[in-house]
C-alpha cells in the first residue's frame, strides 16, 4: 500500500471513530430516557421529545453543523444554539477520543479485528457513560454484546466457542454469588444485576481463563476511583458505579490478547 493511500485509509479510520463517538454520546445520554418512559408509560413528567442529533436535549438539531461530530461543538464555542447553556466539554472528548481509538486499533491490527474492536469498544463506553450517570447497565446493551461475543468467537476462533460459553455462564455466577454473599452479611445490595450480565459479557468475549485477571484489574481501578473521589470530594463516595471499571479491565485485557495472537 503506497504512502498515500495508508493516510486516506488513517483519515477514513478516524472520521469513523468521530462518527462512532458521536453516535455514543447520543446513545447514552437518550437510551437511559426511553428506558424510564417505557417503564412509566403514564408519567408525562419524564417524558422527552424523543431521539435527538444535539448535545443539549433542549431542543431537536435546527442547523446542519449539529449532525456532524466535533464541529458543531467547535463552531457554537462549546454552547447550545437554543438555551445558549455551556456544553460539557465531555463530549468533544468522546468524540476525538473514539477518533483516536480506532485510528490507533487500524494500526494495531488487520481490518477484520479493527472492526470487531471497534463495537466492542464503542459498546462498553456507552455501558461505561451511562453507568457512571445513572447507576444503570441497559440489557439492551449489555445481552446483545454478550451474543455478540459468542457469535464471533464461533466465526474467528480467537478463543474457543467453548471458552467464550464458559466465560459467559461462570462471569454471570461469579458476581452473582458475590451479590448474595455481600447481601447476606450485610443486610444490602452492593452489586447490580446488570454488573453480572457485563462481566458474562466480558467473558463472552475473552474466555473463562481471563476472568480473574479481569476481576482483579477492575477491582483495582475501582479501588483507585474511590480513592481519587474522596480526595477530590474529601469524604468518601456512599456508592460508585462498578460498570466502567469492569468495562476497563475487560477491554485491555481483549486488547493486550488479540495483540499476542495476531
Amino acid at each position: 500500500m503506497s504512502i498515500l493511500s495508508a493516510s486516506l485509509m488513517s483519515v477514513l479510520y478516524f472520521i469513523a471513530g468521530l462518527i462512532m463517538g458521536k453516535f455514543i454520546n447520543h446513545l447514552s445520554l437518550y437510551l437511559p430516557r426511553l428506558i424510564e418512559e417505557a417503564d412509566n408509560p403514564g408519567d408525562a413528567a419524564i417524558r422527552h421529545p424523543g431521539w435527538k442529533l444535539s448535545y443539549c436535549p433542549c431542543h431537536p438539531p435546527t442547523h446542519w453543523h449539529e449532525y456532524f461530530p466535533v464541529l458543531h461543538w467547535v463552531v457554537l464555542r462549546g454552547h447550545c444554539s437554543a438555551c445558549h447553556k455551556p456544553i460539557s466539554l465531555g463530549y468533544l472528548w468522546v468524540e476525538l477520543g473514539c477518533g483516536m481509538l480506532v485510528l490507533l486499533l487500524s494500526l494495531l491490527f488487520p481490518p477484520d479485528m479493527t472492526l470487531a474492536l471497534a463495537v466492542y469498544s464503542g459498546v462498553l463506553l456507552t455501558l461505561s457513560l451511562i453507568d457512571a450517570r445513572t447507576f444503570l447497565l441497559p440489557d439492551k446493551l449489555t445481552l446483545p454484546l454478550l451474543w455478540l461475543g459468542l457469535l464471533f468467537n464461533s466465526i474467528s476462533e480467537k478463543v474457543s466457542l467453548t471458552d467464550a460459553l464458559y466465560g459467559a455462564v461462570i462471569g454471570y455466577l461469579l458476581l452473582w454469588s458475590l451479590y448474595w454473599l455481600f447481601r447476606l452479611i450485610r443486610g444490602r445490595e452492593g452489586l447490580g444485576y446488570g454488573d453480572f450480565k457485563l462481566l458474562a459479557a466480558l467473558g463472552a468475549w475473552n474466555g473463562w481463563q481471563m476472568l480473574p485477571q479481569i476481576i482483579l484489574l477492575a477491582a483495582a481501578s475501582g479501588l483507585l476511583w474511590a480513592v481519587l473521589s474522596k480526595w477530590r470530594k474529601g469524604e468518601w463516595v456512599a456508592m460508585l458505579p462498578f460498570g466502567p471499571s469492569l468495562a476497563a479491565a475487560g477491554w485491555l485485557t481483549l486488547i493486550v490478547q488479540w495483540y499476542t495472537m495476531r
